[in-house]
């Protein structure tokens, strides 16, 4: 993610370029190589604030024209972007503008979450490949992001990719996390559509290129699609959109857990877990339920399994496993779960609550009474944080 200035901001248009080269929510970059022949697009991730786009450490470094776009609100890109376009098909007449400019035969999209969406939408009215992470297939999906972040105040141009895909004619590359039921589900449908391929990566949850540049992945992986060449091999690939039926079961085991209907969930889980041992989502989905309804010794030998996957920017696997261990009384070891997290997380004030939890059960009043304190500052609004705030100081 980079930060720009905006001192030039909106500046005359420079010849022969069809709007400026820079604003507070796009960014563009024409290569000096005379045989760039791609224009590549980047759409930033919800929650930037204009002039910040993703990718653009590893953008700028291909020998492509580059553009950055960010349209610095939460809508999913359905307002177009500000400088390029008040609305879509605005937009899509100057990205056009653009790659006649620069003399571009190819325009690739690539993006990540809200951006992914971004990147396939515009990426099939301009007939793109498409690199996308972690993508919805539509709009306000039980549970997904969009249902709890989108902000735009009138309806979405595009609700849903499909028909988009079979409108268009984009070629779509789609990597989604096994960890990430909602992810995988999205994914499902977006597979079944002409044109796209689809696959899942063990150990990865929501955030998908932060998984791979970890693992020093996400540039080669970049710079292979950008070029038109074969994708590197992944070891983390996995198997969870390939088996019949696996995530139509953990949509159900998901849904299930999102109302706490625990019997319900614990069923669907282990029927995932019988199409594919080992699923990730279903496993933490069928800890999750044995843990709810008191089987607690099972559900932390499931979480423990999970948790060895579970990537740093993913907490939810060791908060259940925490609290397993604490039932337990296991209150040393979940001490240090609860550590690891905030080590990784300063800010998971979750955790916080729970040491605040072991050291109540330990004796420490005062400091269970200052962990708790601490989760009051980051999150001053948890109605059992300022509960257990105002029993502890009782007890003082």
């Amino acid at each position: 993610m980079s930060h720009l200035a905006g001192d030039a901001d909106q500046a005359a248009v420079p010849a022969p370029y069809p709007s400026a080269l820079s604003g507070p929510s796009f960014h563009v970059l024409p290569s000096d190589d005379p045989n760039a022949r791609r224009l590549v697009i980047f759409f930033a991730a919800k929650d930037l604030s204009f002039d910040r786009f993703n990718f653009f450490q590893l953008g700028r470094e291909l020998p492509e024209h580059r553009m950055f776009v960010n349209n610095g609100s939460n809508d999913w890109y359905q307002s177009g972007v500000p400088g390029l376009g008040a609305d879509f098909t605005d937009c899509v007449a100057m990205l056009r503008a653009w790659q006649g400019a620069l003399g571009a035969a190819e325009i690739c999209t690539v993006g990540t979450s809200m951006g992914a969406y971004g990147a396939i939408q515009y990426g099939a009215a301009l007939g793109a490949r498409v690199l996308a992470f972690a993508s919805e297939s539509r709009l306000g999906m039980p549970h997904s992001r969009s249902a709890r972040y989108y902000t735009a105040s009138t309806p979405p141009v595009c609700p849903d990719l499909r028909p988009a895909l079979t409108k268009g004619t984009a070629d779509v590359t789609l990597f989604v996390g096994e960890r990430d039921p909602v992810d995988l589900c999205a994914a499902s449908e977006l597979a079944a559509m002409q044109g796209v391929r689809a696959y899942s990566l063990v150990g990865c949850a929501h955030i998908v290129p932060t998984f791979l540049s970890r693992q020093s992945r996400l540039g080669p992986l970049l710079r292979a699609f950008v070029a038109g060449e074969a994708l590197p091999d992944l070891p983390a690939m996995g198997r969870a959109l390939e088996v019949p039926g696996y995530v139509a079961a953990v949509r159900e085991a998901h849904e299930a857990a999102q109302a706490a209907e625990w019997p319900l969930a614990g069923t669907a889980a282990r029927r995932a877990l019988g199409l594919l041992p080992f699923g990730e989502a279903a496993e933490f989905l069928l800890g999750q339920a044995l843990l709810r309804q008191g089987a607690t010794a099972d559900a932390v030998d499931l979480l423990a399994r999970n948790a060895l996957s579970q990537p740093p920017d993913d907490n939810e696997a060791l908060l259940l496993l925490a609290a397993g261990l604490r039932r337990l009384g296991c209150l040393e070891r979940a001490m240090q779960v609860y550590q690891r997290m905030l080590i990784s997380d300063p800010g998971e004030h979750r955790a916080l609550f729970g040491l605040s939890m072991i050291h109540e059960k330990q004796g420490n009043i005062a400091q269970a009474m200052a962990l708790i304190a601490r989760a009051l500052r980051i999150n001053p609004r948890h109605g059992a944080y300022r509960k257990r705030y105002k029993a502890l100081r009782a007890r003082r």
